[in-house]
């Protein structure tokens, strides 16, 4: 099977996310297995673009033009000057609107290349930042695929979604790209029925993502200095991610008595920058922040910590969480979309923004005597790669692929037999 993913995410780059993560994991497994896949992704500047094997995978990069856009800096500059500043956001706006599209067009040109080629059958729009929007009004060839991650506009009403023009036209973009998809790929079941309200439920399917379990278990074995009085936060330090409540709960642990330290891993930003002032000059000796920490040394910190800690006010589906569990970590998550993560005896999940709950469940698994601790260390890398190993993630895509191909050729050749694979094909093999 020929697969062609399209994200503006994908590493090696500084723009890679949890989405870029994705990609590059099922990209690299279905190659694995035999695919033949493709990845066409954004380039880290505004004239750049190449076209080589990384890996075992080809990836495009394209010109990312609206990296053009006037940033925050210039916003600074008008700050004092209404007129100037909504002339300059109108300006702004129509910039990034007419960039967009032209990044969407160069989208939309390889996309078509690779048809010409023969090296497409199926293409998934690993995002929903309107990628699609040139070429899915072009005569569709293949079947378009839109993954789901989170939220969509279609639930996360906020004010921003009424007064912001660039937030409300991205929120236009986001439901025409899923409207024009032949089927929705699902990260998490939670996701489905607002889905299947507007779409019906025959075009949404939950495929979790999957994650390569095998380097976690080798790194953790590397020695670092956290101990089981420890707790461990890794993501992004802004408010949604819960970091700034989980240092709120940490404070009431030192008050009842605890000793260790909260390690933070991740970026930091404005809203953390904010959020420490309340510290004073410094950070108290019991936070530890390490910023960014590469992925040999995050293992060891998951596999050491007394406590990883995701209490995310929302997640689609929580990477991070996957990294933990595969290093053995004592798991806590917020049940805001991150309960699917949890098997039985994997982990604990507690109400999102629960700060009650959540003391009382850290001191809980804090207290976990050596004998249970090292049994759900076990059974949390059980889990993770029973259920969510890439190697069995990629063999649901594959099949699911070969269903929706199949089912889209019978459509349009009504009376003929389907040009998919065969049925012993669509288990999986290439």
């Amino acid at each position: 099977m020929k697969i062609v993913f399209v994200s503006k995410e994908y590493p090696p780059s500084p723009r890679s996310y949890g989405i870029g993560t994705y990609v590059f994991e099922t990209s690299n497994a279905l190659s694995r297995a035999g695919h033949q896949v493709t990845v066409i992704a954004a380039s880290d500047d505004a004239v750049s673009s190449q076209d080589r094997m990384e890996g075992c995978v080809r990836v495009i990069r394209i010109p990312d033009v609206e990296k053009t856009v006037p940033g925050p800096l210039s916003w600074k500059a008008l700050r004092n000057s209404r007129r100037l500043g909504i002339a300059y956001s109108v300006r702004a706006f129509q910039k990034a609107h007419e960039l967009g599209t032209a990044y969407r067009a160069d989208v939309a040109r390889q996309l078509e290349t690779l048809l010409d080629e023969s090296c497409a059958d199926i293409v998934e729009f690993a995002g929903y930042r309107g990628e699609s929007l040139v070429w899915a009004r072009m005569p569709r060839r293949i079947p378009m695929i839109v993954r789901v991650h989170g939220r969509t506009a279609w639930t996360n009403r906020s004010w921003d979604s009424f007064f912001i023009p660039r937030q409300r036209l991205v929120n236009q973009w986001e439901t025409r790209e899923l409207m024009a998809a032949d089927r929705l790929s699902s990260v998490a079941a939670h996701l489905v029925p607002t889905l299947a309200r507007r779409v019906g439920a025959s075009r949404v399917h939950t495929i979790h993502n999957g994650i390569d379990t095998r380097p976690w278990s080798i790194w953790r074995e590397r020695s670092e200095s956290l101990t089981n009085n420890d707790i461990l936060y890794v993501g992004s330090h802004v408010r949604m991610k819960g970091v700034f409540l989980l240092i709120e709960a940490a404070e009431d642990l030192r008050r009842t008595g605890w000793t260790g330290r909260l390690v933070l891993v991740g970026r930091q930003g404005d809203d953390y920058a904010r959020y420490v002032r309340r510290f004073g000059n410094s950070l108290p000796e019991w936070i530890c922040a390490l910023g960014h920490c590469p992925r040999e040394r995050l293992a060891g910190l998951y596999a050491t910590a007394g406590v990883c800690c995701l209490p995310s006010y929302y997640e689609g589906f929580n990477y991070t969480g996957l990294e933990a569990l595969a290093s053995g970590a004592i798991l806590v998550v917020s049940s805001a979309g991150s309960e699917e993560l949890i098997g039985a005896d994997a982990g604990y999940a507690v109400p999102a923004g629960d700060r009650t709950a959540l003391d009382a469940v850290l001191r809980k698994a804090l207290s976990l005597d050596e004998a249970t601790r090292q049994a759900k260390r076990r059974q949390a890398m059980q889990s993770v790669h029973d259920r969510f190993d890439i190697e069995t993630i990629a063999r649901q895509t594959a099949a699911w692929y070969y269903s929706v191909i199949d089912e889209f050729q019978s459509a349009r050749s009504p009376g003929r037999e389907s040009r998919a694979l065969s049925g012993a094909a669509k288990t999986g093999a290439a």
